[in-house]
């Protein structure tokens, strides 16, 4: 016998089985147990997320012969019609290939007659916003006169793409995408009944890089189990299968960031590309990881429940995380985002790359210098001027409301600093990290500037590190 994919083999014969769509499978039961079936229903969603299963289910739930609490029982030939292929009433069209107004003629006249067997017939239009203009016109008319006993779902992954005249005549329902928790629950017993052996760290990367598709992560398992044929399938195996890259790697790569250490964090972009990894993954995976280093930092103890990881990943997010502020974790999520547009064009991505985490370290190589020349110009003064005071003394205690003038970036760098007393009349914003340091001191006129306009008087402002106290 051929062999099957594992996402066929595995894929839902019941609404039971459809995995992160209650909602959806809760209103279609309800619709078959009380009789109040529409003719035209909308699916939409990303790729992988059950539309066109649920389609299928529900044809097969319309013709069962004895349904049970909305679900189709499995057993009789009507449903055994539709498991073996749809028979003659469950029609697929893929739209991608079938876009055209002589194809939808063709359906206009085959509707006409009632169903061959059973009690309705279905038409499951999938990828229907492929569909040419002349051809939704054509099936606009049938939706909007529809025969007794037809049934259209169309599916999409581009809803915006269906007209509104046909968007309007359909019950639309929104697939979502799949959460982690719910793949890794659904795949870890899909690979127990199958009597494959694996690690739950495994499934739950695999679910990760799946991004809310189940056929997706099906799909990364069936290719790993192949590969490594009767093996365990172990969190290693899943990343060298996928091309992806190590927490742990990606933590040291941010730290070596974070210092500066410009040998260390290319030996690392070395080492990961010599791995056979793609740059532009390497980009989306750091960009991944520094969110997560983000959630971390700024969520606290809901942060486990915004993080699809393991206790074990979480304590090594933590860890790492207690070792980069919020502020710098922004800085270089903004930077990679922008990264990944650029390295769509570009001839060599590697370059781009490393260019990138070059200027990404900048500030903290930057920073190290000009604290030198702070130790040696800044000397201590005796204040003696106490009107020179009053003003700094104003702002420092309205420091909070101050920040409220400025931009979201600007507010949160300034967050991360403080405001200090310094010698006669003087401003000093200290900053405990030195990409802050860099960044407020190229606005230092501009935060001079806010502050003589709120405060109504002229203030000397200083943007000092904290090591230079």
């Amino acid at each position: 016998m051929a062999y099957s994919a594992l996402y066929r083999r595995l894929r839902p014969r019941s609404f039971a089985d459809v995995v992160g769509q209650g909602h959806i499978v809760r209103t279609l039961k309800n619709q078959i147990t009380t009789g109040r079936i529409s003719h035209a229903y909308l699916f939409c969603g990303t790729r992988g997320t059950g539309k066109t299963t649920t389609a299928l289910i529900f044809a097969k739930a319309v013709n069962c012969l004895s349904p049970k609490d909305g679900d189709p029982c499995g057993e009789c030939a009507a449903c055994h019609a539709v498991e073996r292929g749809g028979g003659f009433n469950v029609i697929e069209i893929d739209a991608a290939s079938n876009n055209g107004v002589e194809n939808i003629r063709d359906i206009r006249e085959e509707v006409k007659y009632p169903p061959a067997e059973g009690k309705t017939k279905t038409y499951i239009i999938d990828e229907v916003h492929m569909l040419s203009a002349s051809a939704f016109n054509a099936l606009l008319k049938t939706l909007e006169e529809p025969p007794p006993g037809v049934i259209f779902i169309l599916a999409t992954t581009d809803p915006q793409k269906i007209p509104g005249t046909v968007h309007s005549r359909c019950q639309r329902f929104d697939f979502k995408r799949v959460s982690v928790a719910d793949m890794t629950e659904a795949v870890a017993r899909y690979l127990t009944s199958e009597g494959i052996d694996f690690e739950m760290d495994a499934v739950r990367h695999a679910a990760r890089i799946a991004d809310g598709s189940m056929r997706d992560v099906l799909s990364i398992l069936d290719q790993c189990a192949s590969f490594y044929m009767g093996e365990r399938i172990t969190l290693d195996k899943v990343m060298d299968i996928t091309g992806s890259v190590d927490a742990a790697v990606l933590s040291r790569l941010a730290l070596a960031l974070s210092k500066g250490a410009a040998a260390e964090y290319l030996l690392i972009i070395e080492d990961i590309l010599q791995g056979g990894r793609d740059a532009h993954q390497v980009v989306s995976e750091l960009i991944a990881h520094l969110r997560n280093l983000l959630i971390i930092s700024t969520a606290g103890g809901s942060a486990g429940k915004l993080l699809d990881a393991s206790d074990e990943g979480l304590a090594e997010l933590r860890k790492t995380a207690s070792e980069l502020t919020p502020s710098l974790l922004t800085r270089y999520i903004t930077v990679l985002s922008e990264l990944t547009a650029k390295m769509r064009y570009a001839g060599n991505p590697r370059i781009l790359l490393e260019a990138a985490c070059i200027g990404l370290a900048e500030p903290v190589i930057l920073a190290t210098k000009d604290t030198k020349d702070t130790k040696k110009t800044i000397k201590p003064e005796n204040i003696s001027d106490k009107a020179a005071e009053e003003p700094v003394d104003k702002i420092i205690n309205g420091w909070g409301a101050f920040l409220s003038s400025f931009g979201a970036v600007e507010r949160n760098m300034l967050a991360e600093a403080k405001p200090e007393r310094g010698p006669s009349g003087i401003l000093r914003i200290v900053c405990g990290n030195a990409a802050i340091y860099d960044f407020l001191k190229r606005k230092r006129e501009e935060i001079s500037a806010k502050l003589a306009e709120r405060f109504g008087e002229p203030v000397r402002v200083e943007i000092v590190p904290a090591s230079g106290d």
